[in-house]
């Protein structure tokens, strides 16, 4: 279904009753909002939602409407105060849900029941409710009730176990992981599942989406390796079974290449005597390394690093000899070290020695953009400023929005382009900013009587 002005909604008079907080669980239902559904988020003043209160927030007074994190991932939604510790309240959510087609929450596997708005409670008021709980374990069972957020769950679900270098403890992912990725739409793919098969006649629909299995089902080979062979994968960094060079390399900053000693102080790729080297192969010019000065010159010897990068992808031999001579060194493509991916393998180390050193004299975006054009999978490592500085990235992907009390920030839009367009998002709401207005145009509620629920504190 197209709207007026062009967007794409296909979930247009889709309602869900959002009991959703934190990351995974808003990311799911925002992603619903974004296509149309009506999206009615409950919150409450004594139950805050924490992700109104940990992100980023702007310069001058504090503001739980104000949170960077929580206006990003409750983009198009209505938010309701409803109090559901008081029986009145849950008694108020209960006929918002007997409205509603859909229900989720990721709470702890039972919280629902325990405010009485379980599946149970709420098929007899909706015969044909879709009704989708996402703990981190399982909505019953001895582990109902464990609680997480993103970085314990890559923890749990392996993630951290094959992340790292082999001789380094268990690696730590920066973003929570888990939570920006299979989780909200493993969710989302479920609902729309569901409202498909709903339409069918099935009736009531109860989904269990286990953040702990949505993490596990990331890992891909390693999780299918253990299973066939009994041995765990090794942490193997940036390197690959299947690919050999494959790693992170420095490039050359702002302030010139890498010295050997910021190399040593980085210590983000295996630990060696990197850069040892001071052979270089050509001047500055076109189809040469991009020289700026000796590896020994004291004024690359700063503390400051420049902290750029190029990660790179050699699978063939073919690719490998394009390398040799993108980098100008064809000694290497004779070298019997490296003559197959097998004899690359076996001399990983020496190999990537030899590549940094090289690496370090260029611009990564240069150099990324060389070794496209000769076929081999490059590309600068890009950090959260080359992102929204690059053009067409930003105008495409990334959207700028008024918060609710007036800051102006940057919010990530869909990636999904229906008909090959932009789909708009709107701004997240205030805290209970739509309390009123859901009432009455739910249920033809008079303010008399939405200020007396106001007044007894069952909306609060």
């Amino acid at each position: 279904m197209t709207s007026h002005d062009g967007e794409w909604l296909p979930l247009q008079g889709v309602r869900v009753l959002d009991l959703t907080w934190m990351i995974a669980g808003p990311l799911c239902t925002r992603l619903l909002a974004n296509f149309g559904a009506d999206v009615i988020k409950i919150e409450s003043y004594n139950r805050v939602d924490r992700v109104r209160e940990t992100g980023p927030h702007p310069d001058g007074p504090w503001s739980y409407n104000e949170d960077g994190s929580f206006n990003d991932v409750n983009l198009g939604k209505r938010s309701t105060l409803v109090n559901l510790n008081k029986p009145e309240g849950q008694a108020l959510a209960k006929r918002m849900a007997a409205v509603s087609d859909v229900v989720m929450a990721n709470f702890t596997g039972d919280r629902l029941d325990r405010w009485n708005l379980g599946f149970r409670d709420l098929v007899p008021v909706r015969p044909d409710l879709i009704f989708l709980n996402m703990p981190v374990f399982e909505s019953s069972g001895p582990r109902q009730r464990w609680g997480a957020i993103g970085n314990h769950i890559n923890a749990l679900g392996g993630v951290n176990g094959i992340s790292g270098s082999e001789s380094d403890p268990p690696f730590g992912l920066g973003p929570l992981y888990p939570d920006f990725s299979g989780n909200p739409f493993h969710a989302a793919a479920a609902i729309i599942s569901a409202l498909i098969e709903r339409d069918r006649g099935s009736g009531a629909q109860m989904i269990e989406v286990s953040q702990y299995e949505s993490t596990i089902s990331m890992l891909g080979p390693a999780l299918m390796q253990q299973a066939a062979t009994g041995r765990n994968p090794a942490r193997r960094g940036s390197h690959s079974d299947r690919a050999c060079p494959h790693n992170v390399y420095p490039a050359a900053g702002p302030g010139g290449p890498w010295s050997a000693a910021q190399w040593r102080a980085s210590q983000t790729l295996p630990r060696g005597p990197w850069l040892q080297s001071s052979e270089r192969a050509g001047q500055a010019g076109q189809g040469q390394p991009l020289r700026g000065g000796d590896i020994g010159d004291p004024a690359l010897q700063s503390e400051t690093l420049n902290d750029q990068w190029i990660a790179l992808e050699v699978k063939t031999d073919d690719q490998w000899q394009a390398l040799c001579r993108v980098l100008h060194e064809d000694a290497w493509s004779g070298d019997p070290r490296f003559a197959t991916i097998d004899a690359r393998r076996s001399n990983e180390e020496a190999l990537d020695e030899l590549i940094a050193a090289q690496t370090a004299f260029y611009s990564a975006s240069e150099l990324a953009g060389r070794l496209q054009t000769a076929g081999i999978g490059a590309s600068p490592v890009n950090h959260i400023d080359d992102l929204l500085a690059d053009p067409w990235y930003r105008d495409e992907y990334f959207t700028q929005l008024r918060g609710p009390e007036g800051c102006l920030f940057t919010t990530h839009s869909e990636p999904i382009r229906p008909f090959g367009h932009k789909q708009p998002v709107y701004r997240s709401p205030m805290l209970g900013e739509h309390t009123d207005e859901v009432l009455h145009g739910l249920f033809g509620m008079k303010q008399p009587a939405i200020d007396e629920l106001h007044a007894a504190g069952v909306l609060a």
